[in-house]
């Protein structure tokens, strides 16, 4: 009897665990020598994966990644497939592929590292507000007390004085932002949020 070897052949650009599910993956046909025996195989195709038939024979089946159709995206739960970055327990930025959404667990997931790097940012900033004046409630922002604010213009850092436009770092006086950005550190924390290098 003769054996012949169909391989289930991975694209070197799977996903790390596909490549484990099917790494010691080999299927035998047998032939009877004088009588040919038929057997019908099936192969179980993992989601968001079909046969590549171009490049497949018969002795040797190519899996491909399924073509992403352009489904519109209007809302988060829209969103079927997600890559990015997400911030772990030590605060240490991780990267993300190929997440499926709507699953849960997924909402902490920044498309880039600027993203991420930018919530850490105001993270920092609003544990450090209390050591400069304290938040600015929705109620102070609605009277017509000013309000000092740090922003960006043209990649630099800006002042801003209003009494009703929020922003997300702003003072009860000027004082308490100047002082704020007297702090290389603090500095860098406004760059960080706003996306500046």
């Amino acid at each position: 009897m003769q054996i012949k070897y169909l391989k289930v052949i991975l694209n070197k650009h799977w996903n790390y665990n596909l490549l484990n599910i099917f790494r010691c993956c080999v299927i035998y046909i047998h032939k009877n020598k004088t009588n040919m025996e038929t057997k019908e195989l099936k192969i179980q195709v993992p989601a968001g994966y079909e046969i590549d038939k171009e490049n497949s024979t018969f002795e040797c089946i190519k899996l491909k990644k399924k073509l992403k159709k352009n489904k519109e995206v209007n809302i988060w739960r829209d969103i079927k497939c997600i890559n990015g970055v997400y911030i772990d327990i030590n605060s240490e930025l991780e990267p993300v592929e190929e997440i499926l959404s709507g699953e849960g667990g997924d909402e902490n997931i920044f498309l880039t590292e600027k993203y991420a790097k930018a919530a850490l940012a105001l993270a920092q900033i609003s544990q450090l507000m209390p050591y400069y004046g304290g938040q600015i409630t929705n109620e102070e922002w609605e009277s017509d007390e000013w309000k000092y604010s740090i922003t960006m213009d043209r990649n630099e850092i800006a002042f801003c004085s209003s009494t009703h436009i929020k922003y997300l770092i702003a003072f009860h006086t000027e004082e308490q932002r100047d002082r704020f950005l007297s702090f290389p550190e603090n500095v860098q924390l406004v760059k960080d949020l706003y996306m500046v290098d």
